[in-house]
């Protein structure tokens, strides 16, 4: 079933250095990067469990992009253009429009602290696939 609108946005707040070799800074994320479900506690993230795309995962990066620069915007308006710039940028990731796919997006985006304390602006834009887990590379999947 088609998916019209990204689903399921979370928001990022300060970078911090983290221990353990599979878990990686939300900021390090690229394009390709696949990775387990996230569990916000506070409706922020930090760090995600990374995973080898070739195995079972929950999420895959399709794109990674700043927000222009200037005075916080303000929360609804980080989300909304949070939520278009993914839209856009999933179709040359994916290979059909997001309206089309059987995929659904979702985003991590600054916080109010995170844009004034550590000057964030990147919004990274991440897939899953409602009915389970994916194997292998959603980029050029056409779904």
């Amino acid at each position: 079933m088609p998916r019209h609108h990204l689903v399921g946005l979370l928001v990022v707040v300060a970078a911090v250095a983290v221990g353990c070799t599979d878990e990686v800074d939300v900021f390090s994320l690229d394009a390709g990067d696949c990775f387990d479900q996230v569990q916000p506690g506070d409706g922020s993230v930090q760090s995600v469990s990374s995973v080898d795309c070739d195995q079972p995962h929950d999420h895959e990066v399709y794109a990674t992009y700043d927000l222009d620069d200037g005075a916080w915007p303000g929360s609804d308006e980080v989300r909304a253009e949070a939520e278009d710039g993914c839209r856009t940028r999933f179709e040359v990731y994916v290979g059909t429009a997001y309206a089309d796919s059987d995929l659904q997006a979702a985003a991590f985006w600054p916080t109010e602290e995170s844009w004034q304390e550590q000057d964030d602006r990147e919004v990274v834009c991440f897939l899953s696939d409602p009915d389970g887990r994916l194997t292998g590379s959603m980029r050029g999947a056409e779904r």
